[in-house]
């Protein structure tokens, strides 16, 4: 049974591949990655752009939050009656925690992490994007 498989193989003629083929699949794939690599990029950009504007009205909302809140008045008798300050130290840091404006300082959070992830992603991106891949002579 061995021998007719080899028998078989043995008198079938070697088909050569094109001789460009291996170039052409080449070509092909760095195409796509160059295409995908620029689609990721104008994709990143653009959350990145929108979240660095979206950063402006989010610090402003957690400035004047801040600013409602009291926590400002609160803090700063740590520098000017810091003895009262250490005597109720319990108190002053409930009072704190109390008027910090926790809902607008995790929104400003969000809103600078998607800002540093897209940018980290047009980073690794923009080589791929921009870059041409070279193949014996052919410019990609």
């Amino acid at each position: 049974m061995k021998s007719n498989f080899e028998t078989i193989l043995s008198n079938l003629e070697q088909i050569d591949p094109p001789q460009n083929l291996y170039k052409n699949i080449f070509m092909k794939i760095a195409r796509a990655q160059k295409r995908s690599a620029l689609i990721k990029f104008i994709l990143f950009g653009v959350v990145a752009i929108a979240s660095l504007i979206e950063m402006i009205p989010v610090f402003q909302s957690v400035a004047q939050r801040f600013y409602q809140s009291g926590f400002y008045h609160y803090s700063s008798l740590i520098f000017s009656d810091f003895e009262i300050v250490l005597a109720n130290w319990k108190e002053f840091g409930l009072s704190l925690l109390e008027s910090l404006p926790v809902a607008e300082i995790a929104i400003f959070l969000a809103v600078f992490l998607v800002l540093l992830l897209s940018l980290k992603f047009v980073a690794e991106n923009i080589k791929n994007a921009f870059l041409s891949v070279r193949l014996n002579n052919h410019k990609i």
